[in-house]
């Protein structure tokens, strides 16, 4: 079968269940939040450490031991795993409008979650109606 120039190639893989995949967001207030595949996948830290890459304008986090001063806490809500970054993205000048969600979060080989923040999708944003 010959595929002519009206065709268009679909490349964004089948469904994958909220359970199986990571799923990392980060608000423009500093939350970054992970579901318990994410979490899991970085060892279910009590603490983590955050860096980052200008060059590359990625975050990353890791564990880390839990008595170190510039570790961020982690707190479980529900499904999820939260910390609070801030301080972080004020410090770095990162500026965020909306929440993020990461594209592809990946782990690299020294067990670094990586969030590339040119490659996200805005999941939220809109301002909600005050009740009177």
């Amino acid at each position: 079968m010959n595929i002519d120039t009206d065709w268009e190639k679909y490349t964004g893989g089948p469904f994958v269940a909220f359970a199986d995949r990571m799923y990392v967001t980060l608000s423009g207030k500093g939350k970054l939040l992970l579901n318990r595949k994410a979490y899991a996948t970085i060892g279910k830290p009590q603490r983590v450490l955050v860096y980052f890459n200008r060059k590359k304008e990625t975050i990353g986090v890791r564990p880390a031991y839990e008595r170190l001063a510039e570790a961020f806490p982690v707190r479980e809500t529900g499904e999820s795993f939260v910390f609070y970054i801030g301080n972080f993205l004020r410090h770095f000048g990162i500026k965020l409008s909306t929440t993020e969600k990461f594209v592809s979060p990946d782990i690299s080989d020294d067990g670094i979650l990586v969030l590339d923040l040119t490659n996200t999708v805005t999941v939220s944003g809109f301002k909600r109606k005050q009740r009177k």
